[in-house]
């Protein structure tokens, strides 16, 4: 197990994840109750002592958040399904993890339980949905799902600004059209994600795979 991206002290797993939000600021709140106890000041003093532990928590918080945003997008980019479960504070996110792991059931019963809040959140949840539906046979449910919940949001989608739902939802179109058979189709749909070198590299290399096999 590698450090990079470990929760705590080189170490993965809930608990050392739970160790790493916890602990460390309950640390440096008694490091700044002793200091306040201990400090030969007035009022105002330890009340400027206080306020500079709040902009450190506040500090250790905003670090906390980015390196775990950075690790859960790292987790999905390598396939790492396990660090991804260990992350993911989203139902969406965990639903990613068990479709690396290829687990449809376990991704589609989360997908239940999902809220996305975004357009783009929600387009990615219904390809999630999609993929595991085409793999367990539903495609007719598929078909419907993409008609209903990712034409019309990923329309609304900026190419730019929201690429990982733009192509997830083009991924999700070539992959019901190859569902259903219509491989001219899937494969000028799947073609178009293939080949687009802005596209995210797994992704890209998912069409590939199934314009390949439509081949």
């Amino acid at each position: 197990m590698s450090e990079q991206g470990a929760s705590f002290a080189g170490k993965q797993g809930r608990g050392w994840a739970w160790l790493a939000s916890f602990v460390v600021p309950l640390m440096m709140a008694g490091a700044y109750c002793v200091l306040i106890a201990t400090s030969d000041v007035g009022v105002s003093g330890a009340l400027w002592e206080a306020g500079g532990f709040a902009l450190v928590l506040g500090f250790w918080i905003a670090f906390r958040t980015l390196t775990r945003r950075a690790a859960l997008a790292r987790a999905i980019a390598v396939g790492d399904h396990a660090r991804l479960l260990e992350l993911a504070r989203d139902p969406v996110d965990r639903a990613i993890a068990y479709e690396i792991r290829r687990d449809w059931p376990n991704a589609l019963r989360t997908l239940d339980g999902a809220a996305p809040a975004t357009p783009e959140r929600q387009v990615i949840a219904a390809a999630v949905r999609i993929h595991a539906l085409c793999e367990t046979g539903e495609v007719a449910q598929a078909r419907a799902i993409l008609d209903r919940d990712v034409e019309p949001r990923a329309a609304q989608l900026d190419r730019r600004l929201h690429a990982t739902g733009y192509d997830r939802a083009l991924l999700a179109r070539g992959r019901v059209l190859a569902a259903e058979g219509r491989t001219a189709d899937a494969h000028a749909v799947l073609a178009k994600l293939a080949d687009d070198v802005r596209a995210d590299p797994n992704l890209r290399a998912e069409a590939s795979r199934l314009r390949q096999i439509q081949s």
